[in-house]
């Protein structure tokens, strides 16, 4: 099957083969079992595209993590991006890969936010932060 890469630490996007979403982990240093799934992208007929990233990446020390983002979403290190159908099945990836920016370090990642290019991350139940990016994990 076809995915898309995304490797901040090369500045690279990547259409790439591998047997299967898993496979394709380890081209950009992910771990099964490590992982966390998003929607970057989903139209009216119900297709879409999804991002595969490290489940605690935007919990990393800021001097540590290589920084991407895709629209207005901050994401860290490396991802493998995958097209679902409308019944959500996992598709061939088709097409050119979606505008990524790369970000040299946290500073060019707060720039970027405080100029409303992106959103910083934020975890909130009923509206009340309980932890904004860069904060570490707690």
């Amino acid at each position: 099957m076809k995915f898309c890469i995304v490797d901040p630490s090369a500045a690279r996007v990547e259409i790439v083969e591998a047997n299967d979403l898993a496979a394709a982990y380890p081209l950009v240093g992910l771990k099964r079992g490590e992982v966390d799934f998003g929607t970057v992208y989903r139209d009216e007929e119900g297709w879409g595209i999804s991002i595969t990233v490290f489940q605690f990446g935007l919990f990393k020390k800021v001097e540590e993590a290589k920084y991407f983002s895709i629209g207005n979403q901050l994401y860290v290190d490396g991802a493998v991006l995958f097209m679902f159908n409308a019944e959500g099945d996992t598709v061939n990836w088709r097409g050119r890969p979606p505008p990524v920016m790369f970000y040299r370090d946290h500073h060019e990642v707060e720039a970027a936010i405080q100029a409303g290019r992106i959103r910083r991350p934020v975890t909130a139940i009923n509206d009340e932060v309980l932890w904004r990016w860069p904060d570490a994990q707690r």
